[in-house]
């Protein structure tokens, strides 16, 4: 084969190019994990995301437009942390791109975030399936003459029909490997047989063991928050010993959770219980004010701001973020209230 024939084939079957649509494409599950729109609790973090994201779009526009007469570009994107149980945890990458080739760039963007390169690898596909806009003829005393090769697939004699025996033959290695690697997914899910799943704002195993995901993840966080399953059940276990510690800077107050209805993620339980037990500890006067044995008392501590409450039932709601002398006032002047409610509920 003559030095352009197979140049121009290797530029076909092997594509280096993307056109600005599929960039766009191929880079979605990466916009979706620093968009600056996900991290407005964080502003300095936010800040750095809309400004890497900024010259990203420009060098990628440059890559499309001017490639030889691109320079290198360090960026340092903020995104959260889906191996840890701590759903405000974030972590730094710094990407440094210095090829002028469009593909690599996309592809070294999507692996620094540990993202998916199928999009990326099924465009080299497609391209390489491609049909002539018109039909061809290969001639074989032409390719001779020229001491070249026929072009594959033309060589003159016809493709055996695929049976199913034959295909089942060629990819039952790969299905079996397949399920192999899938095995560890199965069995958690397998735990979660009787679980809800709430779709929400958050991702996380929530207190009374329902599973919440956050509409605004992209797939990948969610498998990893489901490989890291495990650890947040342990998670849970630790519920009982804060709710008792509370309980006992409380006179023996009974802790009940929130309602199911609501979306606690068991961090977050866990967080405003410290955040309360703190406060409640670090009063000096809770035990001469609280003179009598609250046991009988339920209570339930809130994640969310509020104010102190006693709903019709007799529970006593408790801001966890409620000053530690209004806690302890409010339970000295409703607790009899409460157990009259609660033996008698509306």
């Amino acid at each position: 084969m003559n030095r352009l024939s197979r140049q121009l084939i290797l530029s076909f079957h092997g594509r280096r190019y993307l056109s600005l649509n599929e960039t766009s494409t191929a880079l979605r599950p990466f916009f979706f994990a620093v968009h600056p729109d996900l991290f407005g609790r964080f502003p300095k973090e936010q800040s750095v995301n809309e400004n890497s994201l900024k010259q990203l779009s420009q060098h990628l526009e440059h890559l499309h437009s001017q490639p030889r007469h691109v320079s290198s570009l360090d960026l340092v994107f903020y995104v959260r942390d889906v191996s840890s149980i701590d759903t405000d945890l974030l972590k730094t990458v710094r990407i440094k791109l210095a090829s002028s080739c469009i593909r690599e760039t996309v592809t070294t963007v999507l692996r620094s975030f540990d993202l998916s390169l199928d999009y990326v690898d099924s465009v080299a596909s497609s391209a390489a399936q491609k049909q002539p806009d018109r039909p061809i003829t290969w001639s074989r005393s032409f390719a001779e003459a020229f001491n070249d090769h026929m072009p594959k697939g033309h060589s003159g004699r016809k493709k055996p029909d695929t049976t199913l025996d034959s295909w089942l033959f060629k990819n039952i290695s790969k299905a079996k490997a397949r399920r192999a690697a899938l095995a560890p997914i199965r069995s958690e899910i397998k735990q979660l047989t009787g679980c809800s799943l709430i779709l929400g704002t958050q991702t996380g195993v929530c207190i009374h063991g329902n599973i919440s995901l956050n509409c605004d993840d992209v797939p990948e966080s969610w498998v990893s928050f489901f490989r890291a399953l495990l650890q947040h059940d342990a998670l849970r276990l630790r519920i009982p010993s804060a709710e008792n510690y509370v309980s006992s800077l409380l006179r023996n107050i009974t802790i009940v959770k929130p309602g199911s209805s609501e979306v606690t993620t068991t961090p977050d339980y866990l967080f405003q219980l410290r955040v309360l037990a703190s406060a409640v500890r670090e009063y000096p006067d809770t035990r001469r004010i609280l003179t009598q044995n609250l046991s009988d008392v339920q209570a339930v501590v809130e994640c969310t701001p509020g104010t102190l409450t006693v709903d019709p039932k007799g529970r006593i709601h408790i801001p966890a973020s409620c000053p530690a002398f209004l806690v302890i006032d409010f339970l000295k002047r409703n607790a009899e209230n409460a157990r009259l409610l609660s033996s008698n509920p509306r």
